[in-house]
């Protein structure tokens, strides 16, 4: 896998700041995956990697189909909008946690109507979007390096894919469109000028301090100029966030002026995006400032729109793994009113021209919401636990532990009993017969009552019976990984990175250990037997009930670098197992984004599930349950969902 989307985050929102190398693995397909587009996920025919390959049909009368989807980010919600554009009559906009429709369409009013542009459509990382004449959109794509093309009706129509010289490669990060409908596009240190059949007419800019030229720093993930505007005569705006300036071109690429701190006493600290309204002013977000400022196109300062803060009119922080930055997104209405995007506040912002706050588009509760799913554990009434979080990620919404009944419905959040109330990373999460859960959270397991009162908590730092292994991936502390309840309600948990899976009582006494190189999770069947999934090669490991090693199976060997991800330097495989009631064994095959269903003799029985968004199909799946009644449970991580399926017996 290559970089990761935290990574691509920070390219779209801190373009100035970070390259997109710094985060963790990818969540999308490769980026040359562009129409046609053919999904090159294993089938239900194909092999999965290591064991028997040999599949047989499915049973008659059976589908494997989900009954029930918990969706993380409800569609009325914005999860992770990035970009925008206002229409006439619509509000669309960039929203990377909507897999399933990557642009969500709303109404002036703030009411959602639609979204469209799905991963599996081809689209990977998209950064900006402009409207022409006619509704269509064009939807700059830094990713798949090129420009898609939607009709009104949110279909997929065409795509724009330049192309490239080795000095030149189209990286798409700003749109917007002239007079004559042509496309004018900011990539890395120039200015594209595209027509609307694709052909390239001129390139703009340079990289370099002086007039006309562009502060880029880097090569394919690049920190540079963040955002492009066209006026009513054609001129080209420039937000040039590297050399903090604002600069002006005329249609034909050449220079006018430029507005820089000079100008503007010192305002300028980090500029993102641009726009112009029907007067010629000229609105420029400054992430680290937290305020829109408005300029007349003379560069005078009329207006300084926000400030921070997480109440209306306002712009939310970010935290302190990536610095303090406010607004970065911005459209301009054909009415002339301010829409922002304000990220980590999950809200797109309405102003009018003067700097009044008029509405948000957001949600009135983010209770029950989350983002990137890890594990997940049903009790016997059905009520169904989650831990959400993303280490890379400071955000509202992680490091999440939420109850929801049987049918999908939010009981209560847990809170911990540490931190100020905030977990650090929860990753796995347990009910034991008693009723009372447990939440391993990095370096303790942390208990609370069936009502979500904290009780108590043990575990600690180091390699002593009782403790978990911790380690830094860049800069960040990652922990144990799975954890499940034993026999007599004893705590089995996958410490990973002391290579062991540690059987605990119920109150957290040491009992014994078992030897597994880098465990990730563990499952225990209905006799007692202990199957161990190895993250270091994808092997399971079975251990009978009284501790005895007895077999292992599955395994990556067969295909190496088939199915394997990459976080920092760590190589991982599948990531969750569960056992049926008649003792078969399941892996979440996460970078194959499908499960595998073995025999408790490791005999390869089916897999289930393709790359997608679609009832059936999983994006990255991590954690996994299976109940009494033999539900499978999928924590679909890219997807930002949980999945409910029943199995045939």
């Amino acid at each position: 896998m290559k970089k990761g989307l935290a990574a691509f985050l920070a390219v779209i929102i801190l373009l100035s700041l970070f390259a997109a190398g710094c985060g963790k693995k990818d969540e999308v397909p490769p980026a040359d995956n562009v129409p046609p587009v053919e999904d090159e996920t294993p089938s239900a025919d194909d092999k999965p990697s290591g064991g028997d390959t040999s599949s047989p049909p499915e049973e008659p009368g059976y589908t494997f189909k989900a009954d029930l989807i918990l969706y993380g980010v409800p569609d009325k919600m914005l999860g992770y909008p990035i970009n925008l554009k206002v229409g006439n009559d619509s509000i669309f906009v960039i929203d990377l946690y909507s897999t399933d429709g990557l642009i969500k369409r709303f109404n002036l009013r703030g009411e959602f109507i639609k979204k469209f542009g799905k991963m599996t459509e081809g689209l990977q990382l998209p950064a900006d979007l402009t409207i022409d004449n006619a509704g269509n959109l064009y939807i700059a794509d830094m990713d798949a390096r090129c420009i898609w093309i939607y009709d009104t009706n949110g279909l997929l129509k065409d795509y724009i894919k330049p192309e490239e010289g080795e000095e030149d490669l189209f990286l798409p990060r700003s749109i917007d469109i002239d007079s004559e409908g042509n496309l004018i596009t900011l990539s890395f240190d120039k200015i594209w000028k595209i027509s609307p059949k694709g052909k390239v007419l001129a390139k703009y800019g340079s990289r370099g301090e002086g007039k006309g030229q562009l502060g880029a720093e880097g090569s394919e993930f690049y920190i540079g100029p963040s955002g492009i505007a066209v006026d009513g005569n054609d001129n080209i705006y420039v937000a040039d966030t590297i050399n903090n300036r604002i600069q002006i071109l005329d249609r034909g690429g050449k220079f006018l002026k430029e507005i820089n701190n000079d100008d503007v006493k010192g305002l300028f600290t980090q500029l993102m995006d641009i726009a112009v309204d029907s007067e010629g002013n000229i609105y420029i977000t400054d992430a680290s400032s937290y305020y829109i400022i408005k300029l007349n196109r003379d560069g005078e300062v009329l207006e300084r729109i926000g400030g921070m803060g997480r109440q209306k009119g306002k712009f939310g922080t970010i935290g302190d793994n990536y610095g303090y930055y406010g607004p970065t997104a911005l459209s301009i209405s054909p009415d002339d009113f301010i829409y922002a995007v304000d990220s980590y506040n999950h809200r797109v912002q309405a102003f009018k021209a003067s700097g009044e706050f008029i509405y948000a588009l957001d949600s009135e509760s983010d209770r029950g919401v989350f983002i990137y799913p890890n594990n997940i554990f049903a009790d016997r009434e059905g009520n169904i636990y989650v831990v959400n979080g993303d280490m890379y990620l400071d955000d509202p919404l992680n490091f999440r532990a939420i109850r929801f009944n049987s049918k999908g419905e939010l009981v209560f959040q847990f809170v911990s009993g540490y931190n100020m109330g905030k977990f650090a990373n929860p990753q796995a999460i347990a009910v034991n017969s008693k009723g009372n859960v447990y939440i391993l959270d990095l370096d303790m397991i942390q208990v609370f009552s069936s009502r979500g009162q904290f009780l108590t908590s043990f575990g600690g730092r180091g390699t002593a019976p009782g403790d978990f292994g911790v380690v830094y991936s860049y800069s960040f502390q990652i922990g144990p990984s799975g954890m499940t309840i034993g026999p007599e309600d004893s705590i089995l948990v996958a410490d990973k990175y002391n290579d062991r899976v540690q059987k605990l009582t119920y109150n957290g006494e040491p009992i014994e250990e078992y030897s597994v190189p880098k465990p990730q999770d563990v499952a225990v069947d209905r006799i007692g037997n202990i199957y161990v999934l190895s993250a270091e090669d994808g092997t399971v490991y079975k251990f009978n009930s009284v501790g005895q090693y007895e077999d292992k199976f599955g395994g990556t060997e067969s295909e190496p670098g088939v199915g394997i991800g990459y976080e920092g330097g760590e190589k991982l495989g599948p990531y969750g197992i569960a056992c049926d009631s008649q003792g078969n064994v399941y892996v979440s095959d996460t970078y194959n984004h499908r499960i595998l269903k073995f025999s408790s003799d490791g005999e390869f029985i089916k897999m289930y599930g393709s790359y997608g968004h679609d009832d059936d199909q999983f994006a990255y799946p991590k954690g996994i349950y299976i109940d009494n009644e033999d539900n499978l449970y999928v924590a679909d991580y890219g997807n930002h969902r949980i999945m409910r399926f029943k199995l045939e017996r």
